[in-house]
C-alpha cells in the first residue's frame, strides 16, 4: 500500500508474521497484520488475523502470554496489543486447554469489546462460547452453547491423579458461568441435557463460589443440584486450610430402568419412578470429590417398580446409593421364587456417609413374589 511500511518476522519454520504499518509523526499504526504458525502468514485485508496449523497447541501457555504482552504495551511507539491478533483460526490434532486435551479441534475466534467470542469443533466439545471481562465481572464471565459434552474418562487412577483440575489453586477469581450442553457424556455415558450457573461472590469477607443451578435432564429422570465452594481467604495468603463443596441435590425419576441402563447397568430393573435426595460435602474441589472426605445425608423413595435378576457384580450401583440392604437384596437371584423378578410397590430408605462409609438402619422394600411350589 501506498504510504505503509511492511514488518516481516520469522521464527525458523515455526512463526511467519507480516505487518502493514503507518508512521504518524513520531507513532506507528498497525493497518494490518498476519501471523502464520506453522503455515504462512495470512494477508487479511485490515486488522490482525492469526492461523496455527499444528498437531499439538497449548491454550494455556497462548493465554498467559498474550495477557503478559497485553500488559506491556507502555512507552512503545506502537502499543503491543496493536500487534496481537484481533481473529484467530486454530487447526490442530491436539488443543491442551484448561488442564485437558480436545482432539481434531477446529477453532475459530474473533476479539470482542470486552472479551472473544469462539466457535470450536472437536471431538470432546462443539458449539460456541463467549468469554467477557469487565467492570461488572472482574473475574470474567464465560458463556457456552453446546451441542456436545464429551468429558472421558482418563484411563486410570495415575492419570486421573494428575489431571489438573481447572479450579484447583489458591486464588478465588473464579469465573461466572453459563454452560447448556444438549448432549452431556461423562466417562462414556450419555447422560442427556446439562445446563449449569455458577458465580462467584464474597460472603462475609470469605470468597465463595456458588453452584446456583445444575440440571441434568434425560427420558427417564431429571437431576437438579445446587451448592458452593467456599476458599477461605487464609488459602490465598499461602497458609493451609481447607476448601470445601457443598451440594444439595434431587434425582426425580420417572422410569429406574431407562436410567440405569443410560448407566451402563441394563437388566436390574424395570420401570419404577421416586426421588434420590439428600445433601453431600467434600473436602476440595467441585469437579473432584473427595471420597476420604465425603460426608452427608440422602433420602430414597421408590415404588410400582421390578428388580430383575442381577448379577452381584450389577449391584455396583446400589453401593453409588449407598443403601447397604438393597443391594445384599440385589446380589440374590429372584427367578426360583419370582419368575422374572420382584415387584414392588415401594422401596424406602434414608442414608448417611461419614467420611467415605455409607450406612442406612431403616430399609424398606415392600413387594409381591409369587411362592408357590413348582
Amino acid at each position: 500500500r501506498a504510504g505503509s511500511e511492511e514488518m516481516l518476522v520469522q521464527y525458523g519454520n515455526v512463526l511467519n508474521a507480516r505487518y502493514l504499518l503507518r508512521r504518524n509523526g513520531d507513532a506507528v499504526e498497525v493497518q494490518a497484520g498476519g501471523i502464520g504458525i506453522e503455515q504462512p502468514a495470512p494477508q487479511p485485508a485490515s486488522g490482525v488475523t492469526a492461523a496455527l496449523a499444528a498437531n499439538r497447541f497449548d491454550l494455556d501457555a497462548w493465554r498467559a502470554a498474550l495477557a503478559e504482552a497485553g500488559k506491556a504495551s507502555a512507552g512503545n511507539t506502537a502499543p503491543v496489543s496493536a500487534y496481537l491478533p484481533e481473529r484467530i483460526s486454530v487447526r490442530t490434532h491436539t488443543l491442551y486447554a484448561f488442564g485437558r486435551e480436545l482432539d481434531d479441534v477446529v477453532l475459530e475466534a474473533t476479539r470482542e469489546s470486552a472479551g472473544w467470542g469462539v466457535q470450536i469443533e472437536s471431538r470432546q466439545v462443539a458449539g460456541n462460547m463467549r468469554w467477557r471481562s469487565d467492570a461488572a465481572t472482574p473475574a470474567g464471565a464465560l458463556t457456552l452453547r453446546l451441542s456436545h459434552l464429551n468429558i472421558p474418562d482418563t484411563g486410570d487412577a495415575a492419570n486421573a491423579a494428575n489431571a489438573a483440575d481447572p479450579l484447583d489453586g489458591n486464588t478465588s477469581d473464579l469465573p461466572a458461568l453459563d454452560l447448556v450442553a444438549d448432549r452431556f457424556e461423562l466417562h462414556g455415558r450419555d447422560f442427556g441435557k446439562l445446563e449449569v450457573k455458577a458465580h462467584s461472590s464474597e460472603n462475609g469477607g470469605e470468597p465463595v463460589w456458588t453452584l446456583d443451578r445444575l440440571v441434568i435432564e434425560q427420558p427417564g429422570a431429571t437431576f437438579t443440584g445446587s451448592g458452593s465452594w467456599r476458599l477461605p481467604r487464609r488459602v490465598r495468603e499461602g497458609a493451609a486450610a481447607e476448601r470445601r463443596t457443598l451440594l444439595d441435590f434431587k434425582l426425580d425419576v420417572r422410569n429406574g430402568g431407562q436410567v440405569l441402563e443410560r448407566m451402563g447397568l441394563p437388566h436390574m430393573l424395570a420401570d419404577g419412578h421416586g426421588t434420590f435426595e439428600g445433601r453431600i460435602g467434600w473436602r476440595g474441589s467441585p469437579l473432584s470429590i473427595d471420597y476420604p472426605t465425603l460426608s452427608g445425608r440422602m433420602k430414597l423413595q421408590l415404588e410400582n417398580g421390578q428388580i430383575l435378576s442381577v448379577d452381584p457384580g450389577a449391584a455396583k450401583l446400589l453401593g453409588v446409593l449407598s443403601l447397604q440392604g438393597l443391594m445384599r437384596l440385589a446380589t440374590f437371584d429372584f427367578r426360583g421364587v419370582a419368575g422374572q423378578g420382584m415387584v414392588f410397590d415401594e422401596i424406602t430408605g434414608t442414608g448417611t456417609i461419614e467420611n467415605g462409609v455409607a450406612s442406612t438402619k431403616d430399609f424398606a422394600l415392600e413387594g409381591r413374589a409369587n411362592c408357590a411350589p413348582r
